[in-house]
């Protein structure tokens, strides 16, 4: 189908795969216009040159975050840096039942966190969102955890870990809902991702005044709280009244690490 277009947009983080389309769009005399997500420094070896190659070929190239296109621009003058930090132009209303909830839901916690997947994704055997790690500590430490998971994929997946425990205080949500809204409904928002880009989700909480607390797998926008493990947060000192004053500088809480198997 790439025939029938001018302008072939490649934005797929496999670098062979990358390379291949690009070589292909430049073979059918079409424009290409390449986005790398992640950081451009910390991709391995082989990814790196592959990426190279195809920033070489491309006629545009966009990069996500500051960090990246620093880098780029230096050996190629079609670097373009283009983040997700957009306002929101509409609003979806969220259902009255959910907002009922939501309401119930505050008023019986003192902590409400947020986090949310595209899709249940395993990449070389880790769960990408990091969904299933957060969970099981939420419910080990009686938090209130919202999911987002518009794909509805996530639930049949986390039933052997709802399976042996009460789980009233896990609230999976599986419909298309706006996230934006969402966010007036809780104290604070974890991205627990192990690859990421210049996270959309991010943007709108820092703009919202939501606390954000995010993995350092690649450079997280200013006024992010950025952790390598989970046991970082310091979730036993986080309140509703407290949550604008968090510090990195707070207590940490000793968790055990569950990893997903397979």
């Amino acid at each position: 189908c790439m025939k029938k277009y001018d302008i072939c947009h490649v934005n797929i983080s496999h670098g062979p795969g990358m390379l291949f389309l690009v070589i292909l769009g430049k073979l059918l005399s079409k424009r290409s216009i390449v986005t790398l997500h992640g950081d451009y420094d910390r991709l391995q070896p082989i990814r790196k040159f592959l990426t190279s190659l195809s920033f070489g070929i491309a006629d545009e190239i966009i990069l996500l975050n500051q960090y990246s296109y620093d880098l780029v621009k230096e050996f190629s003058s079609n670097a373009n840096l283009i983040g997700t930090n957009f306002p929101v132009f509409r609003e979806e209303p969220i259902d009255l039942e959910i907002i009922d909830r939501l309401k119930q839901i505050r008023n019986l916690h003192n902590l409400v966190v947020i986090t949310s997947a595209f899709d249940f994704v395993l990449k070389d055997e880790v769960e990408i969102y990091g969904i299933t790690e957060l969970l099981i500590i939420c419910i080990q430490m009686n938090i209130m955890l919202i999911i987002l998971d518009p794909s509805g994929n996530y639930k049949p997946k986390l039933e052997f870990v709802l399976a042996d425990n009460s789980a009233s205080n896990i609230v999976i949500i599986s419909e298309q809902v706006s996230f934006y809204n969402m966010l007036e409904h809780v104290d604070l928002y974890i991205r627990n991702t192990s690859e990421d880009g210049d996270s959309l989700s991010i943007n709108e909480a820092l703009s919202k005044g939501v606390t954000v607390w995010a993995t350092n797998v690649v450079k997280r926008p200013e006024g992010v709280n950025v952790y390598s493990e989970l046991s970082e947060i310091p979730f036993s000192t986080i309140s509703r009244n407290e949550i604008v004053d968090v510090k990195r500088t707070c207590d940490l809480v000793e968790l055990e690490k569950v990893y997903l198997k397979g």
